[in-house]
């Protein structure tokens, strides 16, 4: 996930050829979007990059084990709104994990990072408390 879609084009071509992904962003329609999703959830793509925007509206796969923060994002609401995503329950599916990187050389990033990690223990917090033990959620900070 991220907020540039010329960020999204350069990890899809820095992903390895053997892994099958596509991008979901506004540049794609609506119904081109709704076919990669559809794909994604029959198993045909392992890896779907989007925008935070476009991720809530439309990756709603109980299949997706796997976020990627790439960027620096600290809206409580909308990190929220993807782990809830996150975490639906799906055959097969044994964890979520969100996946969180951090630039300790540009202090904005460091910072975005600092206000994500309050926002994580926080919604970490609620889902062990609302899916008692079996809640599976790690963040990899």
């Amino acid at each position: 996930m991220s907020e540039r879609r010329d960020h999204l084009a350069t990890l899809l071509d820095a992903l390895p050829s053997d892994i099958s992904a596509d991008l979901v962003t506004s540049d794609v329609r609506p119904a081109e979007r709704a076919d990669r999703v559809a794909r994604f959830n029959r198993g045909e793509l392992r890896v779907i990059l989007a925008t935070s925007q476009i991720a809530l509206e439309t990756v709603k796969s109980p299949s997706v084990s796997r976020l990627f923060i790439t960027f620096p994002i600290a809206h409580a609401k909308k990190l929220e709104g993807l782990i809830e995503r996150l975490l639906a329950s799906a055959p097969g599916k044994e964890n979520a994990i969100v996946y969180d990187y951090d630039d300790l050389a540009v202090a904005p990033l460091n910072r975005g990072h600092a206000k994500r990690h309050v926002i994580l223990t926080r919604v970490q917090r609620k889902a062990e408390e609302a899916y008692g033990s079996w809640a599976q959620l790690s963040f990899e900070l």
